[in-house]
């Protein structure tokens, strides 16, 4: 498990400084922005890892007209 972290005085600051929002802490706050950017960050590592596999050929591509038509889904 990580240890946890110290923010910059000046973003603690801007946490501070948010509009209040019923129930919703500064560590809330907090949590929910690391979240988020954790989530969009393995998006963005799959996407990476997946790119170098297609560049190496250890995987292939399928056209949109046969992936649509494959699952069905109408136009």
């Amino acid at each position: 498990m990580m240890a946890p972290f110290r923010l910059p005085a000046e973003i603690e600051e801007r946490l501070v400084n948010m509009s209040p929002a019923p129930g919703r802490t500064e560590n809330f706050r907090a949590f929910e922005a690391a979240l988020e950017r954790i989530c969009a960050l393995e998006d963005i590592y799959m996407a990476e890892e997946r790119l170098a596999h297609l560049r190496a050929g250890r995987t292939e591509t399928i056209r949109l007209d046969d992936l649509i038509r494959q699952f069905g889904i109408s136009r």
